[in-house]
């Protein structure tokens, strides 16, 4: 872990971009086989999303060895519905079925618990599967809160899939607790900063 290095950025170059898109999937993978099965499909998307003001392109990264081995993508929580959108615009050009996949969505927003306006939302936290253990995870988040404390925003909030154990785990312990009691396929979960 000694040569990972930790740094904010809202766009990356493409062979950057090419792996953080790989962790994002990974991170995410029940989204983005809405639009394809083909992960080779749908990771184009992915990246250009990068580049543009999606969910995406306000981000931690930590490198190692040139290579992105964790993300933490954020934004102002007031800003999802426009960032979704652009990220949407993205994945349905790519998409199989692009009538099906809007319905898909659809059904699986039913997952989730909306974050509100208020704070920061953490729409992707990935670390490569090599970098697992090792540190890099919390190294990781502090640096996103801190980036997060820097812009004022109060609190942060995400989501995290009910049977994601060692995810749940991780964020328990830095202090994040729930903060809706519905019982849907993501818990919505939020940590007060400052």
């Amino acid at each position: 872990m000694a040569s990972v290095e930790l740094f904010e950025a809202t766009a990356l170059a493409p062979a950057q971009a090419g792996d953080a898109a790989a962790l994002a999937f990974l991170a995410f993978e029940d989204f983005y086989s809405i639009f394809s099965r083909d992960r080779s499909r749908v990771l184009p998307a992915v990246v250009a999303q990068f580049a543009t003001d999606s969910e995406l392109n306000q981000l931690v990264a930590a490198l190692d060895d040139g290579h992105v081995v964790g993300i933490g993508a954020y934004y102002s929580a007031a800003e999802m519905a426009a960032r979704q959108a652009m990220g949407l615009r993205l994945l349905l050009e790519v998409a199989e079925d692009p009538g099906a996949c809007v319905k898909g969505v659809r059904a699986f927003s039913t997952n989730f618990t909306p974050p509100g306006d208020a704070g920061a939302y953490v729409s992707r936290f990935a670390v490569a599967e090599s970098q697992r253990g090792s540190g890099v995870a919390g190294l990781l988040h502090a640096h996103m809160e801190s980036a997060i404390t820097r812009r004022g925003w109060g609190r942060i909030r995400l989501h995290v899939r009910r049977d994601n154990a060692r995810g749940l785990a991780f964020y328990r312990k830095l202090g994040y607790v729930p903060a809706d009691p519905s019982d849907r396929g993501y818990l919505l979960l939020e940590k007060p900063l400052g």
